[in-house]
């Protein structure tokens, strides 16, 4: 991967006078001739989690174990057959399945949740489709779709998933527009239509599977659940979510290690090198002095004759360089050291697999509070007594959506309970127009608990209460009531009076349109001054 910035704001330059833009930066990845524009939050995971998805767009399944994995993985896992002669040519349907998969990573509420994969054995292919031909398949944790289209183009396989996609009853996750300001038209979109559970997380990007998504992907599956026949399989499924949980916690705790082990060669390396730093400098020279080597590039003596590290084998035979010399042989420490004396480069020469990892653990470990919540992964099996099949017999059952509290808590800042870190719930009901919050910290039978309360009517809905706020600066009219703070009980007691009652709700202020509103609506309240008996007058 190469990066590259424009400034697209210059006023004389091609990228003005090409594109118009109303917000920056613009980030577009160039994958050949498709390009693909980043429509995410403007933070480092969760670039960082777009950018790896673009290089890894698929994988390749070889085995049975193989696939149930991946399954387990994803909501929503696509598993794509081709044979290997046609898949390693390139084929143009196979062409056409990558674009497809890199098209769905446009969508941010996608990612994590849907995976792409290939099978090109035929024998394990067979196992999943009976179809000798190419075939294309989406699997959730109990439905199986197959794509039927006789025309296997990029955008009618993008628009047959994110179809059935939308018809999954699984966590969905929103997240606020690029600039991290605006708000979320696809949230207000769900909570208009439907009553819906908002979970607002410390949604850790760089390492999803953590306790508390695992326990909300677990309860949706139950609540969704509908006949017994599938308790077996949610059994399973229960497991295999805790299974995932214990290998990202893994991870976490293998590259923790790793990368300690990394900062800690650095060191001791460097105390070498310098301590031999009279001897090594002119022959670190003689080697950066040879024709093709350039330690600025890469870093390395390895192009030079033998005999070179023969006519030096004293070297290194001090205190601190003994361990390093054991670990990396004379021959890469020598590299190690001109590198670091001659070219100032003190990054270490170590496989880039884990040296990706180590970045991405320190990227994690300076955003999160805490990376791993192996404290709180106690397994928990399948309880079908819990909320199995509770949405089956409802007319308003729930939806599930998921938030990132740390940049979307603008509805928590609403009802004046701004995220903490601590995980949030909410139900929103457009029927009664009602939002209720679970008051306890959450856990797996509390977040249960809230699903029935619901369903049951026992929940108490949040209200805003009156709180004591410096008196606004209003100029006072006789013949307006101003009430710039209300409660459900004032508010009905004022509805109630034995007058009608016209009530403005203004925006304050600042608010361009309520400012002009409130003109004409002193005039109104003007033209019925002698009526006071009558008819009331109220602006909030």
């Amino acid at each position: 991967i190469s990066f590259a910035a424009v400034n697209c704001f210059f006023p004389h330059g091609e990228c003005r006078k090409s594109h118009k833009t109303y917000t920056y930066p613009v980030i577009v990845a160039y994958i050949g001739k498709q390009n693909l524009m980043y429509t995410g939050l403007l933070a480092p995971d969760y670039i960082y989690r777009w950018i790896s998805h673009l290089r890894n767009p698929i994988r390749r399944l070889i085995s049975p174990v193989a696939v149930n994995s991946f399954l387990d993985e994803f909501d929503d896992a696509v598993i794509a057959f081709f044979h290997a002669e046609v898949a390693f040519a390139v084929s143009y349907e196979f062409q056409q399945y990558i674009k497809a998969a890199l098209i769905v990573f446009q969508r941010q509420n996608l990612l994590d949740k849907v995976g792409f994969a290939i099978v090109t054995n035929s024998s394990l292919a067979m196992s999943l489709n009976s179809s000798p031909r190419v075939w294309i398949q989406l699997r959730s944790w109990n439905f199986t779709f197959n794509y039927n289209g006789s025309n296997m183009t990029a955008y009618k396989i993008f628009d047959w998933i994110k179809n059935q996609v939308r018809k999954s009853n699984s966590l969905q996750w929103i997240s606020p527009e690029m600039n991290g300001i605006a708000k979320s038209e696809e949230l207000l979109s769900i909570l208009q239509h439907h009553a819906t559970v908002v979970m607002f997380v410390d949604r850790q990007v760089l390492y999803p599977h953590s306790w508390a998504i695992s326990v909300m992907r677990q309860t949706i599956m139950e609540y969704y659940a509908c006949g017994a026949n599938l308790t077996n399989q949610m059994k399973s499924r229960s497991y295999k979510l805790d299974a995932l949980l214990n290998e990202s916690n893994r991870i976490i705790a293998v590259s923790n290690h790793k990368c300690q082990k990394m900062d800690v060669r650095a060191v001791e390396i460097r105390k070498c090198c310098m301590t031999e730093k009279t001897s090594l400098t002119s022959r670190c020279f003689q080697c950066h002095s040879k024709k093709g080597i350039n330690f600025s590039e890469n870093g390395s003596c390895s192009q030079l004759p033998l005999f070179f590290y023969n006519t030096y084998s004293s070297l290194f035979h001090n205190v601190p360089c003994l361990s390093v010399l054991s670990a990396l042989g004379e021959e890469q420490l020598l590299s190690d050291c001109c590198a670091f004396l001659i070219s100032k480069n003190q990054k270490l020469d170590v496989l880039q697999g884990t040296s990706e990892q180590c970045a991405k653990y320190r990227l994690a470990r300076n955003l999160y509070n805490r990376i791993s919540d192996s404290a709180s992964s106690t397994s928990y099996p399948f309880d079908a007594t819990s909320v199995t099949g509770l949405s089956c017999d409802k007319n308003n059952s729930l939806r599930f959506v998921g938030v990132d509290g740390r940049y979307g808590d603008y509805i928590l800042k609403r009802l004046r309970k701004p995220y903490n870190g601590q995980i949030a719930a909410l139900i929103v009901d457009p029927g009664t127009e009602m939002t209720f919050f679970m008051r306890n910290e959450f856990s797996r039978h509390i977040f249960r608990d809230f699903l029935r309360a619901f369903h049951n009517g026992s929940l108490v809905p949040h209200v805003i209460s009156e709180a004591s706020q410096k008196e606004p600066n209003i100029s006072k009219h006789d013949d307006l009531s101003i009430l710039p703070n209300s409660t459900a009980e004032s508010f009905r007691r004022d509805i109630n009076s034995s007058e009608d009652a016209v009530v403005f709700f203004s925006g304050g202020n600042w608010h361009g349109p309520s400012a002009s509103v409130i003109h004409v609506y002193h005039s109104v309240a003007h033209y019925f001054h002698p009526f006071p008996k009558l008819i009331k007058f109220f602006m909030y």
